[in-house]
Formats: structure tokens, sequence, C-alpha cells
């Protein structure tokens, strides 16, 4: 046998199917799970930054309906107040002048009456005035 630098026999063979085949068993069996394992881990925090995304724009969007609706109600029942409060001032200015109508019918028909009265007392003291001028001069003429 001849002696050279490199002497090939099985063993380089055997070590390189080894070599491969102990590949094969950990891409299988250790890196593949792992790497479906990190695939599934990372559409999971995609899905959950997403969906906090999302989530937060929605919460944010209903913010936004319920305050505009908010500040809808205010309006609606300042309004709503607005016309009470101007419904009220007509019928009660409505009111105030029916009142002060009757009562001024009221008191122009007492002054009426009054003057009436003043009037017939005017007269019934003419006429005891005269009555009692004309006891005083038969008294003096006699």
């Amino acid at each position: 046998m001849s002696e050279s630098l490199f002497q090939f026999n099985l063993t380089l063979p055997i070590v390189l199917v080894v070599f491969l085949g102990f590949s094969q068993v950990m891409r299988v069996m250790f890196f593949e799970p792992i790497a479906a394992i990190k695939e599934a881990r990372a559409e999971a925090i995609l899905k959950k930054n997403l969906l906090t995304d999302l989530d937060t724009a929605f919460v944010l969007e209903q913010q936004v309906q319920l305050k505009t609706e908010e500040l809808k109600t205010q309006r609606l029942i300042q309004e709503a107040y607005q016309s009470r409060v101007l419904k009220a001032q007509g019928e009660s200015t409505a009111k105030l002048l029916a009142h002060k109508k009757d009562l001024a019918t009221a008191l122009d028909a007492h002054v009426q009456h009054e003057a009436q009265a003043l009037q017939e007392r005017q007269n019934a003291l003419s006429a005891e005035k005269e009555a009692l001028v004309q006891r005083i001069t038969e008294k003096l003429l006699r």
C-alpha cells in the first residue's frame, strides 16, 4: 500500500452521512417547530397590535361621537329651555295684560260708581242745604 498524504476510507463518508442525518433530524424535530412557534407568536403580536390599534381608534371614534352627541343634546336642551322660557314669558305677558285690562275695567267701574255715589251725596247735601237755608230764613223772618 502506498501511503499518501490523504487517505480516504469509509470514515469520511460515514461522518458526512451522520452529519447530514443529524442536520435533518434537528431541522425536523427542533428548528421547524421553533420557527412555527415564533411565526405564531409574531402573528399573534401583530394581530394584538392591530386589534389594539383598531380598538384604540374605535374607542377614540366612539369618544368623539359621544362628545358630539353630548353637545347636540346640550344644544337641544338649551333650545327647549329657551323656547319654554319664551313661551312662558309670552303667556305671562298675555295674562298680565288681561289682568291689567280687567283691573282697569274694574277700577273704572269702581271710580264711576264712586263718582255717581259722590254726585248723589252732593245732590242730597245740596237738597239738605236748601232745606236748612229755607228753615233758617223762615225762622229769621218770623
